[in-house]
């Protein structure tokens, strides 16, 4: 939908107030913005609540869902019929700007934000750069990989469900590879970028590095674990988050592995893989940090849903008041 003029574009927000807002903004910034087109169109922009484009199209839709709390509080955003006509009026392309975290607290929107988390949609600047902090923390520290994961965290969120959408993003936003000349991509250089890729896709799995997958393996069992064991679960974890087997060989794990975490049996019939006593203690103890946070958050949310009041202005003081004086006309 780039090529669509103002005049095919259309904006649409749930609610009068905001409405009322964004024409206000329009009106104030209109010639502003409009130097900035390639080609000036002094065009209205149409601005309007859900019921008034009922029935309409616009080649382009912008949809603000406005709603943003911790509590999960959609209001009548939670309409299916309001969600049709967001999802019904643009030809060509929908925005959506809102809260995924409030939204994904109703049923609808959840469904329709795991569709758009599928196809690696949403866009969201601040879970990107955690995405490549993750994924440059578990790297060497002066490795190439390294340096190009930092190279993207200046970026805009790119898509890295495939190859192919990767490649378009980084050719589009005109990204070099550190240390590459800046020409177009190369053999050599779309391969190093797949492998960007692909570390990105396994940080965003949940991959951390093999140190900290031994020891989510430990915890998971109690904090000790036979070799094969131990080796078969790495194995698998990888599998998990790469797509791929690993090409580490046992030799190389069972290096890594002896660093910290070896010891034998009495018998020594079998290999025995142990967490360090201080990492045990700090995951127990960050486990009922967890639980405690939670337990606060918990009460945290029963306490905003006494407090608040609902989309339709009532609120327990106010029902109550209205019993009261209806209780003498009924009489």
């Amino acid at each position: 939908a780039g090529d669509c003029g103002i005049a095919n574009i259309g904006i649409i927000t749930p609610y009068k107030g905001q409405v009322r807002v964004l024409r206000k903004l329009w009106r104030e910034r209109k010639s502003q913005i409009l130097r900035k087109l390639p080609v000036y169109e002094d065009k209205p922009l149409e601005i309007a609540s859900v019921d008034n484009f009922q029935g309409r199209e616009k080649e382009l839709i912008l949809f603000s869902a406005v709603r943003n709390n911790r509590q999960g509080r959609v209001g009548f955003l939670s309409d299916w019929r309001r969600l049709n006509v967001m999802l019904t009026r643009a030809k060509r392309g929908l925005i959506v700007f809102g809260s995924a975290r409030t939204l994904r607290h109703d049923a609808m929107w959840s469904q329709w934000l795991n569709f758009a988390e599928t196809h690696d949609v949403i866009i969201d600047k601040t879970a990107w750069n955690q995405l490549v902090y993750n994924a440059m923390l578990y790297q060497p520290p002066n490795s190439l990989l390294r340096k190009q994961l930092f190279h993207l965290k200046e970026t805009e969120c790119l898509p890295i469900v495939t190859q192919k959408a990767f490649m378009l993003a980084i050719k589009r936003n005109k990204i070099h590879l550190p240390e590459t000349p800046e020409s177009e991509l190369d053999e050599d250089n779309v391969a190093e970028m797949e492998i960007v890729r692909k570390t990105l896709c396994a940080t965003k799995a949940g991959w951390r590095g093999w140190s900290s997958a031994i020891d989510s393996c430990l915890l998971a069992a109690g904090g000790s674990m036979t070799w094969i064991n131990l080796r078969k679960g790495l194995r698998e974890m990888y599998k998990k988050t790469h797509g791929q087997k690993t090409s580490k060989s046992a030799t190389k794990l069972k290096e890594l592995v002896r660093k910290n975490y070896w010891k034998t049996n009495e018998n020594e019939s079998e290999e025995i893989v142990c967490l360090p006593a201080e990492i045990m203690n700090e995951a127990s103890a960050e486990k009922k940090r967890q639980k405690n946070k939670r337990k606060r958050n918990k009460q945290a949310d029963a306490d905003g849903k006494i407090q608040n009041t609902e989309d339709d202005g009532t609120s327990p003081s106010a029902t109550n008041n209205s019993n009261k004086k209806s209780k003498p006309s009924q009489q």
